[in-house]
């Protein structure tokens, strides 16, 4: 069964005379905070704009339950929050500018700027900073995903809210309040009519104002707004200076962000537009602030850019002194592009960085900039343990690949034939493949010369097992070189493999057989003294 008190309150909710608004208003200052709470409750049902009015003027000192309770309430005190908001009493128009951000009551934009842009309004700055407040709070629930079972999705009203904003931008001359274009700047997108007349025209009366929250803002939504300009095909002269001179970290580690992925055609062509940053500007120790896509995001920026040569270079020498792995492997590939001895020294430099990309691009670039000892840098680096770094090698040296040194082995003496030969076998991995398939073409000319090539490169070892086969042969001169050869294989398999041609109807075959067994025991003795003595 109700209590009295339940039993009293629904009866005033229920009465239609005014009377009992103002026994509710005497109640919100009741020392019992059950009867404030049942009272705040009434009015709120009764939709009573008197009673609402009372509310807020109370807000300030209100007990923390009554938020809870207003929010249960959300959307009935619309139209006092919205009067409260334009009054000139400071506390109750602060109360309501609270509240409104409270339960983001998008909707009072409009009105709220009107208040704002009211020069005779004494608390104009008051409502100015809450319409800041208000966009910076739906900025924020544009950007994160909510649950709006209950309720209108945030691109309402920020449409609305742009509606109301809009004019701000143009009447800035007027009330110079710098809160209501940032809040229109958080919201709007970069093809806003408005806002491209205005950057569009160095001599509109609310150019200045613009760019200067446009150059200045580090809030998120603005900033958002400024880095768009970068991909619109016929950016305004003011967006794309403003993109260039921003000096504050924070926007500049969006924008290096940004350029360290992929650009397309329309901001590698605004980039080009640009030929001075604020990057470059006094030293570049700033460049130490950034990570490390933050900083390759910069030589890749200056790279499209329009800024003269020597200023990228410098960054480049810097990066490459002091920058971070990434960054030093975009600052290396941007350096393709000079050339000179200093470019060369730094090139040279950094063949022997810690970081395999850097180092590998560095290599590949060394024999086109004629470095001397490019040749003795490269082949130190053959077998590097890193795999980018082996093909970098290779693809600087390959013309030492096993098909031109097969095609040019007749013609070479013997020293060339093994000192090519050793940087063949080291670069080129089909080297071992490419052997084998000669010693198994009909022709006795191409498998006599694989033999030779695999002594010159001393693959013996490898290739034993094809040799032995060859001893069986018909060609009485394969048998004698293969027989040969095999003098290279100091192992039991080749000594038994001989033993067994000693008698070979050829004189030739007999006379190599012997005469590898014979190398064989002499490279085998030592090792057997060695036991002995053991």
């Amino acid at each position: 069964m109700p209590s009295a008190l339940a039993t009293t309150f629904r009866v005033l909710a229920d009465s239609g005379n005014e009377a009992a608004t103002d026994v509710l208003i005497a109640a919100l200052d009741s020392p019992r905070p059950r009867i404030q709470d049942e009272a705040l409750r009434t009015i709120l049902e009764r939709r009573s704009v008197a009673g609402c009015r009372e509310i807020l003027r109370r807000l300030h000192a209100a007990p923390a339950p009554w938020r809870t309770i207003l929010a249960e309430y959300q959307g009935r005190m619309t139209g006092a929050l919205r009067d409260a908001a334009l009054s000139t009493e400071t506390q109750v128009c602060e109360n309501a500018c609270q509240a409104i951000l409270w339960f983001g009551e998008y909707d009072l934009v409009p009105s709220l700027v009107t208040a704002a842009e009211d020069t005779k309004n004494p608390n104009s700055d008051l409502v100015a900073q809450t319409v800041l407040s208000l966009a910076e709070a739906l900025y924020h629930e544009l950007a994160t995903p909510h649950d709006y079972t209950h309720r209108l999705e945030p691109q309402r009203f920020r449409s609305h809210a742009i509606s109301g904003l809009e004019p701000t931008l143009e009447h800035f001359p007027q009330h110079r309040k710098t809160e209501l274009v940032e809040a229109c700047l958080v919201l709007v997108d970069r093809d806003n009519v408005t806002l491209q007349q205005i950057l569009h025209d160095a001599d509109h009366p609310s150019h200045a104002g613009v760019v200067q929250v446009l150059r200045t803002s580090e809030r998120p939504g603005i900033i958002r707004l400024a880095l768009s300009f970068l991909e619109e095909h016929n950016a305004p002269a003011a967006a794309v200076e403003i993109l260039a001179q921003r000096a504050d970290l924070k926007f500049l580690r969006h924008l290096l962000n940004k350029s360290a992925g992929d650009l397309n055609v329309t901001a590698t062509r605004n980039l080009r537009r640009m030929h001075d940053f604020s990057l470059l500007a006094g030293d570049l120790s700033v460049l130490d602030q950034f990570d490390d896509r933050q900083q390759a995001g910069a030589i890749q920026l200056l790279k499209f850019s329009g800024v003269k040569r020597d200023s990228v270079f410098r960054v480049l020498r810097y990066v490459l002194s002091k920058g971070k792995a990434q960054a030093r492997r975009a600052a290396i590939r941007a350096l393709e592009d000079f050339s000179g001895a200093e470019a060369n020294q730094l090139t040279d430099a950094a063949a022997g960085d810690e970081d395999a990309e850097v180092r590998a691009t560095a290599l590949a670039q060394l024999r086109n900039r004629g470095i001397p000892g490019a040749m003795r840098t490269l082949i130190m680096n053959i077998d590097n343990p890193h795999e980018v770094v082996r093909e970098a090698v290779r693809e600087s040296l390959k013309e030492f690949s096993f098909e031109r040194y097969l095609g040019a082995f007749d013609m070479m003496e013997e020293e060339a034939r093994h000192a090519t030969g050793e940087l063949v076998r080291r670069l080129d991995p089909s080297t071992l493949s490419r052997i084998r398939q000669e010693l198994e073409l009909p022709s006795r000319t191409r498998r006599l010369r694989a033999i030779e090539i695999s002594v010159a490169l001393e693959l013996v070892p490898k290739i034993q097992s094809e040799l032995v086969e060859l001893l069986t042969c018909d060609d009485h001169m394969i048998r004698a070189e293969a027989a040969s050869a095999l003098a290279a294989s100091p192992t039991t398999t080749a000594v038994a493999a001989l033993q067994k041609v000693v008698d070979d109807p050829s004189f030739s075959v007999q006379e190599a057989a012997q005469d590898s067994l014979r190398q064989i025991a002499r490279h085998m003795a030592p090792s057997a003294d060695e036991g002995g003595n053991s």
